[in-house]
């Protein structure tokens, strides 16, 4: 089962997301790294329809790599509860044996390492099945699937890839490729889990910097690359997030008699941030707020070291912004609240 529930997402979207408390940074790391996470895109797939805005649905075949299904609007869904769903059919379609669905974010999302490091994160559970191969990946923005451009691969980014091969749904493959097309370079790291990766929600995660590409699972480190020589492409190349499940084709090989259809692969969020460095916080900052409990009308304030405030919901208001040093005498602040704090 899923871990959303109403007072869980109320209480997430009170915290104040801008200082990286929902980035899983404590406190205590914040205030010595001085490190901090911005949410820059995001999206719950709450509703009942994706976000127009956002997304463009993939309504074409998919010609790469060999992959045998077309990507149709009715094959990604939300499915009210909260989650993305990515369907895979058997079935004659425009010329195809299968269909699954795909998502494209409608603009670039994540800017070049040149502007400082990034994370993304995707909640997911991956589907299991013979030939079935999902991937949560980045791409240059300058792309327009269906209408691929040799020009501008690579760079990518796979934050995850994972297939539903009986003898692979337990390694999740994280990969970079850099170069061009017809000499492409690869570095790629598959992580062994102690169960199979399709048996539940995780959380993959990727952050990029000038010098560093590090992959996550479930907040631990999966994998890391650091030849700095082969990521000069990444500086000033802007990506798009793409969320699929392709069937057959290269890689995984073809659906058999023991792929059940039609299959299901879920995204619960993604999310995407961005550093912001030299903030300058203090111990007499709202650094958070939630609910207080029995009290919806209260509001506990807590500082950077966790500990609570006397203040109260108007000067909760006040404080709850987002610092960063205006010079070496002061500081300015910047009109961020927090989400559903008013």
């Amino acid at each position: 089962m899923k871990l959303k529930s109403t007072m869980l997402r109320v209480l997430c979207r009170i915290v104040f997301v801008v200082f990286g408390i929902g980035a899983g940074i404590n406190p205590a790391q914040a205030q010595s790294s001085q490190l901090i996470w911005k949410l820059v895109f995001s999206d719950e797939f709450d509703g009942t329809s994706i976000d127009a805005s956002k997304w463009q649905v993939a309504n074409f075949m998919s010609i790469r790599n060999n992959e045998k299904n077309y990507y149709t609007t009715e094959d990604a869904y939300l499915n009210g509860s909260g989650s993305l769903v990515l369907r895979q059919q058997k079935r004659n379609y425009s010329g195809a044996a299968y269909t699954s669905g795909q998502l494209i974010s409608k603009n670039y999302v994540m800017g070049g390492t040149s502007q400082g490091k990034w994370k993304i994160e995707v909640r997911a559970r991956p589907t299991k099945g013979q030939g079935l191969h999902n991937a949560y990946w980045m791409f240059h923005d300058d792309v327009n699937p269906p209408n691929w451009n040799s020009a501008v691969w690579p760079p990518e980014l796979d934050v995850m890839e994972i297939l539903g091969n009986a003898d692979e749904i337990n390694q999740a493959h994280m990969n970079f490729y850099w170069g061009n097309e017809s000499n492409p370079g690869n570095f790629e790291c598959i992580k062994t889990g102690s169960t199979p990766w399709t048996s539940d929600y995780h959380i993959f995660s990727l952050e990029v910097s000038p010098t560093t590409i590090t992959w996550y699972i479930d907040a631990q480190q999966a994998c890391n690359y650091s030849t700095t020589a082969n990521m000069t492409q990444l500086a000033n190349t802007t990506m798009k997030i793409l969320l699929d499940v392709s069937i057959g084709g290269d890689w995984p090989g073809m659906p058999d008699n023991t792929t059940v259809w039609p299959s299901y692969s879920y995204v619960d969020y993604v999310r995407l941030y961005h550093e912001e460095q030299g903030v300058n916080v203090n111990e007499s900052m709202v650094f958070s707020a939630r609910h207080a409990a029995g009290n919806p009308a209260a509001l506990a304030c807590f500082n950077i070291l966790g500990q609570q405030l006397s203040v109260n919901r108007a000067q909760a208001a006040r404080h709850l912004r987002f610092f960063r040093p205006q010079n070496a005498q002061g500081t300015t602040a910047v009109t961020v609240i927090a989400p559903g704090v008013k």
